[in-house]
């Protein structure tokens, strides 16, 4: 796990330094340097283009040494065979699991690996060997950026899930009427987060005088960091979204490869998921539990100190079954960790401690060390992006306390979209085949003062029947809600149920919040976490699964448990599950500083200046006052505004 970066450059003759400032990758570098807190690297080149223009490339590496620490510094070069061959470079974050299996192959085939056991490396000769085809070869989470000297082309790709993030942007000068095709100047550059690309572009725009920026480049510059409306309501509504609000700054999505060559061109290519789930086999409890073994194994690989969070679900307790099990073979002992949350509602640590007992693992119960309104400012600002989701800081506070005990966890990630975990997976179905009584049943007046309550949860379904659907279950600020909240433009409301909610939540909602969720939070703090049950083949073959089989007798996540039966407690199997969370809602009330925070952030006039998106000041305030006076609870609705607010006052620093 690392931090990643890097700029092309297309540009006339001139130095290395005026095409690429170091101030330049200083900017990146500084955003992405507690991901990688072991090394640091740097590494340039620039060839000729058949247009002129001289192609500069530079990576930029942040290390956090978990495999082959003494043989994987990085960026890795791979220097030139011949003189027809060409230099590969790369700049990676993540883990691969199938790297020892890859490397033999790559060696039958004549590759010869200078480090011990580097998956980078692989990674290296892989490129080599199969180009844009490495993609599909590797199991695993990353991220990376590869230099191919023989094309002259960086080319960028991210994992299945989407469990290691990447920025990208392009900064290109487009010609104007007469001027025909000739050669174009353009920056193409990506980074680990969007705070990293944010910096750089406010950076080049500062010099952009002395650093040989022309007019017109600097004009896409800045349109770069303008915030696209759009965007922006579904970042306001959801409180994540895919990619970012701005319009030049775009993440890469799960599964996919983009490239960019010396010639000015680029492309794009994406493991398609309905294709691989096609090709596979439907799961059963046997199949299901069999392969989480397997991809637990595949996860233990580790030169530091490895544990797994652990709360009172299944998910986790099954990756730590399966890691205890591969462990205790090896005379080993499993380390796993909860966290015991100041409310009880929320807390978990009693139903973990009974897994960790029924399992045998060395348990450890930690306790918050939350710093409230000070976490909220700083992971928003590391992170760059109006993220509202609160469970980030008791993640944060989790990955805080574990970092001091190991480097790498294990994590129940995926499993609630894999094998439909949530109420909303069965209330799908409600919406569909009862969306006329839904919108009658509307009219009734369900309480509101607790979103977990029965009153609740159905005045919810009504709403989502009235309105957009499945999409209203997900969102914090459903669409009549974001109505009164944004009434500058009434944008249609479609209804839509989609048939798979699980995959819909597994392609959107799990990569654009949970998993940016986890790794902002543990990468702040440089710990590693692994997701077995995002393995490749499990995800396929859950995706290949039917809804119901999924959810027999309508239960959420029925196979799931019926796997764990035998393997956990009966309590775990069989019981509720809270959720991660945190009462976000009282502290608001409550807390100090975090109420405090909350009040001087939203009461400020230019709060909201300049996202491109109206907001109703008295529809705030309104659900201000209902919050503190107990009347409903918006305490998600405010925390996603708080971001919102904490996020536009440094985008404006």
């Amino acid at each position: 796990m690392c931090g990643i970066a890097g700029i092309l450059r297309l540009a006339p003759e001139v130095s290395p330094e005026v095409a690429i400032p170091e101030r330049w990758l200083d900017a990146m570098d500084h955003a992405i340097s507690a991901r990688g807190p072991d090394a640091s690297g740097r590494w340039r080149t620039r060839s000729a283009t058949d247009n002129g223009l001289i192609a500069h490339v530079a990576l930029v590496h942040r290390r956090m040494a978990i495999i082959d620490i003494r043989g994987g510094a990085q960026p890795m070069v791979a220097p030139a065979r011949n003189a027809e061959d060409g230099e590969v470079a790369v700049t990676f974050n993540g883990c691969i699991y199938n790297h020892r299996d890859l490397r033999r192959r790559l060696s039958d085939l004549g590759h010869e690996f200078r480090s011990d056991h580097s998956d980078t490396e692989t990674v290296l000769h892989g490129h080599r060997e199969w180009g844009r085809g490495l993609h599909e070869q590797l199991e695993g989470m990353y991220a990376a950026g590869i230099w191919d000297g023989r094309e002259r082309s960086l080319v960028l790709m991210r994992d299945v899930a989407g469990e290691k993030p990447l920025y990208f942007t392009e900064i290109r000068v487009r010609p104007e009427e007469g001027e025909g095709d000739g050669p174009r100047e353009s920056i193409v550059a990506f980074a680990s987060s969007a705070s990293a690309l944010f910096g750089l572009v406010r950076t080049m725009l500062k010099e952009a005088d002395q650093r040989g920026l022309s007019e017109r480049m600097r004009r896409e510059a800045e349109r770069v960091i303008e915030i696209e409306p759009d965007l922006m309501r579904r970042w306001i509504a959801f409180g994540w979204a895919e990619g970012t609000p701005w319009v030049g700054i775009r993440e890469l999505k799960p599964g996919q490869i983009a490239w960019f060559d010396a010639q000015g061109r680029s492309g794009r290519r994406r493991i398609s998921l309905d294709l691989e789930t096609s090709r596979s086999l439907p799961l059963d409890p046997n199949s299901a539990w069999s392969l989480i073994e397997r991809s637990v194994e595949e996860r233990l690989e580790a030169d530091v100190s490895l544990g797994c969070f652990l709360s009172g679900g299944v998910d986790s307790g099954l990756v730590a079954a399966a890691a205890q099990r591969a462990l205790s073979k090896r005379g080993e002992r499993l380390r796993t960790f909860t966290m015991r949350m100041p409310d009880p509602s929320c807390d978990e640590s009693a139903l973990a401690a009974a897994t960790a007992a029924h399992l045998g693992t060395e348990h450890t119960t930690l306790d918050a060390d939350p710093k409230g309104a000070l976490d909220v400012v700083a992971l928003i600002e590391w992170m760059g992006l109006p993220f509202g989701d609160s469970s980030i800081l008791p993640t944060y506070w989790l990955s805080s306390a574990v970092r001091e005990r190991v480097r790498v966890v294990l994590s129940g990630d995926g499993g609630d979209e894999l094998f439909a975990g949530y109420e909303r997976h069965r209330a799908a179905r409600w919406l569909g085949a009862f969306r006329p009584v839904g919108r009658m049943l509307g009219a009734v007046p369900w309480p509101r003062k607790d979103p977990r309550s029965f009153g609740g949860r159905m005045a919810r379904l009504c709403d989502a029947s009235a309105g957009a659907g499945y999409a209203d279950l997900v969102a914090i600020f459903p669409s009549a809600a974001m109505r009164r909240l944004c009434p500058g433009r009434a944008s249609e409301v479609l209804f839509e149920v989609p048939s798979k909610p699980h995959k819909r939540d597994f392609e959107t909602y799990l990569p654009g919040d949970l998993l940016r969720k986890v790794d902002t939070a543990s990468m702040r703090v440089a710990l590693e976490v692994r997701a077995p049950m995002l393995d490749r083949d499990l995800v396929y073959r859950a995706m290949a699964t039917p809804l119901g089989t999924l959810l027999p007798g309508g239960k959420r996540k029925g196979m799931l448990r019926e796997a764990a039966r035998g393997v956990l407690p009966a309590e775990v199997v069989d019981g509720p599950k809270s959720g991660f969370s945190i009462p976000i809602g009282r502290w608001f009330r409550e807390e100090a500083g975090l109420r405090e925070l909350l009040r001087s952030t939203l009461d400020a006039g230019d709060a909201f200046e300049g996202i491109g998106v109206e907001i109703d000041r008295a529809c705030v305030r309104r659900m201000i006052d209902e919050h503190e006076s107990g009347a409903q609870d918006h305490a998600q609705r405010l925390f996603g505004l708080l971001s919102l607010g904490v996020w536009n006052r440094w985008r404006r620093g």
